[in-house]
């Protein structure tokens, strides 16, 4: 008999070399994945065995030569099981000691390696009980499961970048996925996992020979997830594709990249979210009030499950500039939620909508250099920080930062300046022609058109009303209609939202 710490190839390659390629979700001991992965019930049963050891952080040397295992066939069971319990983090998924029999084919015995003491693994343990507070404190009691898998999709996404270091151990659980943030597909496949187990969201795990992501159970109907490829940036975490999100079969062979072949016994045949909303965004979604607010190259939108309705809230009519002097066609506007407001980004501002008036403000326009556009931003606390670049290879070259105050933001000690946030240079002016009344306003430069609003205010009460949409710089009005003991007043703003509103004015 011969005994080596062996390297497993299979996960050192991170999935390579897998055949069995279906992996159970939560435990092991579910027939029905099982069956799926290939498992005989001698299989089933050794791999309860080892996750019970695992499970104890027992470096005990198991003898397994009754089940005449090859070393291939010990990294199938072996590595399957361990991709399918992401608690165990603190196990090597890429060595492990071997011990071969003497026809030096089968194996023998096998002892595991941890990568973690069993102090150090508590430690993590509750590193990870927090961590994943954090993320569950965002769940409504109201979601739906696919609103729970588009909300761990997306959280996931934002906050993780793509593993391109050299160490094969690196990138390759939970711990790296969510405590470092940086991870291959094995830990950004093994951390949904882990979520949708805690959620009890069924979800399993499907490799090929180079790649690992999953699939989940929505309302009796099985699909793709892949948040490695829907995370694409590396210099930009919040900027979130939604491509891999809930596909079919269909959806999946007709995706880029290419997931095909791997083995399998489970299949996706519902293509209910193939040509879902979210397909065209590429941010982060931000979730108030029963909606789901999202850009995509038209601008700012959001979607109700509810009433699974789509609506444009605000059009960004500016595009992000592509190398060789183009135009990208997908939009680089990033959302950042606080104080039940909206952030985003177009490429040259930051502008704040507001839900309650369904109105959007100009918060600033950094001072960038010429080329340069805006393609993510921060919020901490009232700090702001503005990332641009010439492209999206340094898109975030140039830092700028202010301070929120009110409905705009102030540079903090950078050359940046913000808006001024006032675009109307007078008050507006009313003018009383007996039986109508005329509003008028200086012309504010760019503005393409303007929206009035009235206000209505009796016994203590104010009811505001939008009016008028005009292009010009006044707009006439009869006076009837008026009810007596109310005062009215009116007031101004572009009607791109730009800007804040001109001074109520009495009429």
């Amino acid at each position: 008999m011969k005994g080596s710490l062996r390297i497993i190839s299979a996960a050192a390659a991170a999935v390579m070399g897998i055949s069995v390629c279906c992996t159970a979700a939560g435990a092991v001991a579910d027939d029905t994945l099982y069956t799926a992965a290939g498992y005989t019930s001698e299989g089933k049963g050794l791999a309860e065995r080892i996750k019970r050891q695992l499970k104890a952080h027992s470096s005990k040397t198991l003898d397994i030569s009754a089940y005449e295992l090859t070393m291939e066939e010990f990294e199938d069971l072996y590595v399957t099981m361990l991709f399918n319990e992401p608690s165990l983090f603190y196990v090597s998924p890429i060595s492990a000691y071997i011990g071969y029999a003497d026809d030096n084919v089968h194996v023998r015995y096998f002892t595991p390696v941890y990568n973690y003491s069993t102090a150090e693994t508590k430690e993590l343990d509750e590193r990870l009980d927090e961590y994943t507070r954090t993320l569950l404190s965002g769940v409504h009691d109201e979601w739906s499961d696919t609103e729970k898998v588009l909300y761990v999709h997306d959280y996931i996404a934002s906050h993780a970048v793509y593993y391109e270091g050299s160490s094969i151990s690196a990138g390759r659980n939970i711990v790296d996925l969510f405590m470092n943030e940086s991870s291959v597909c094995v830990g950004y496949a093994m951390g949904f996992q882990y979520i949708m187990d805690i959620m009890g969201i069924p979800c399993i795990s499907i490799t090929n020979e180079d790649h690992i992501w999953n699939m989940v159970c929505i309302d009796d109907c099985w699909y793709y997830v892949d948040v490695t490829w829907d995370d694409s940036l590396t210099n930009a975490p919040n900027f979130t594709l939604h491509n891999m999100l809930l596909l079919s079969e269909y959806g999946l062979d007709n995706a880029t990249p290419v997931h095909k072949p791997w083995d399998y016994s489970m299949t996706a045949d519902s293509n209910k979210y193939d040509s879902f909303f979210w397909q065209n965004s590429c941010s982060a979604m931000v979730y108030l009030d029963g909606y789901w607010y999202y850009t995509t190259s038209e601008g700012l939108c959001r979607y109700s499950f509810k009433t699974k309705k789509e609506q444009l809230v605000y059009k960004i009519n500016s595009s992000w500039n592509a190398p060789l002097g183009g135009e990208w066609l997908i939009s680089f506007s990033q959302l950042r939620l606080k104080d039940g407001q909206i952030y985003f980004n177009t490429p040259d501002r930051i502008l704040k909508y507001s839900p309650s008036e369904n109105a959007v403000y100009s918060v600033c326009k950094p001072d960038i250099p010429a080329g340069y556009d805006i393609y993510d931003l921060k919020i901490e606390g009232n700090n702001l920080k503005v990332y641009s670049g010439q492209d999206v290879d340094s898109m975030t070259a140039r830092e700028n930062n202010y301070i929120l105050k009110g409905d705009t933001a102030v540079s903090n000690g950078s050359k940046q300046t913000a808006d001024d946030n006032v675009p109307f240079e007078e008050s507006v002016s009313v003018t009383d022609n007996g039986d109508t009344i005329t509003v008028s306003w200086a012309e504010v430069q760019d503005a393409e058109q303007y929206v009035v609003y009235r206000r209505r205010e009796e016994n203590g009460s104010i009811i505001t009303a939008r009016i008028a949409s005009v292009a010009d710089n006044s707009v006439t009005f009869k006076k009837s209609g008026r009810d007596e003991g109310s005062s009215y007043s009116v007031r101004v703003r572009r009607a791109d939202g730009l800007g804040d509103y001109a001074e109520w004015a009495v009429v």
